[in-house]
């Protein structure tokens, strides 16, 4: 049930990969229980380490956009859009805290106090004729929620502060790149470059309404609108959107199409 670094490296980036080639909502997420499985995980402890996964990330991004709001107040959306494009971002903006709020609570719940009682909500709740054809993976969800409590009850108190550190270090990193590649040409303070990390929480709320590939035509299209006035001219703004794509979006496209061939022969014996 342990990786080696290899291993886990070679997750990393199938995961990774995976977050790039389907829609931005979707993520890796959805893959990451077949690529643990196949690297020797029980279905169930795959399971449980995405939804703790899942979990931890959503709690991140609750606990920090309070932090953004703050920080940034009004500001944290491009004065020069549109007003009513900006009222529809924070509507936007508002729902999706709700929604990540509300799913992490349920998670919470569902991982720490009661799972049992969770299932029966989730299988209540699609018995009305409309939800109906949802009910079996209402059912499948709340049994892998029950699953994963199992798994994850009596993970000692190290095992918690390791994930929630590397969770706050992953994101925290994502969410920085942006001011950290203007600082690399364009002169920052640390109040402008706090300032362009809450902004670019809002702007991940756009890539997630992308239905593209890893928000491919939505990243780059919105970029400038949200980041241009920190960067200066429209050639150095072009220039900016090309390397954050290629560092966040590309280099992953490039590392999966290396590793994916090889992770697939491994794992699943092709060309044996």
């Amino acid at each position: 049930g342990e990786l080696s670094w290899r291993q886990a490296f070679e997750v990393i980036v199938i995961w990774e990969f995976a977050s790039c080639v389907l829609p931005s909502a979707a993520g890796g997420t959805a893959a990451a229980p077949i690529i643990l499985t196949k690297e020797g995980i029980p279905l169930g402890k795959s399971l449980a380490y995405t939804i703790v996964t899942a979990f931890l990330d959503n709690l991140y991004y609750v606990l920090m956009v309070p932090l953004v709001v703050w920080l940034a107040g009004a500001a944290l959306y491009p004065r020069h859009l549109e007003s009513t494009f900006v009222e529809t971002l924070r509507v936007l903006f508002v729902v999706s805290y709700v929604a990540v709020s509300t799913y992490s609570g349920l998670l919470f719940y569902a991982l720490f106090i009661n799972p049992v009682a969770v299932r029966r909500l989730l299988v209540r709740f699609t018995s009305f004729p409309a939800l109906q054809r949802f009910r079996p993976r209402a059912y499948r969800l709340g049994q892998d929620l029950a699953n994963a409590s199992a798994q994850v009850r009596h993970a000692g108190p190290l095992y918690w502060w390791r994930a929630s550190l590397s969770t706050f270090f992953v994101w925290t990193a994502r969410y920085a790149v942006i001011g950290c590649l203007i600082a690399a040409f364009v002169p920052m303070t640390t109040g402008k470059f706090l300032f362009i990390f809450a902004r670019n929480i809002t702007y991940k709320v756009v890539l997630l309404l992308a239905v593209t590939p890893g928000g491919a035509g939505i990243a780059e299209g919105a970029f400038p609108t949200f980041f241009g006035n920190f960067i200066g001219t429209a050639t150095m703004t072009s220039f900016m959107v090309l390397l954050y794509r290629i560092v966040t979006y590309y280099f992953y496209l490039i590392l999966g199409t290396v590793f994916l061939p090889r992770w697939a022969a491994r794992v699943f014996g092709v060309g044996k």
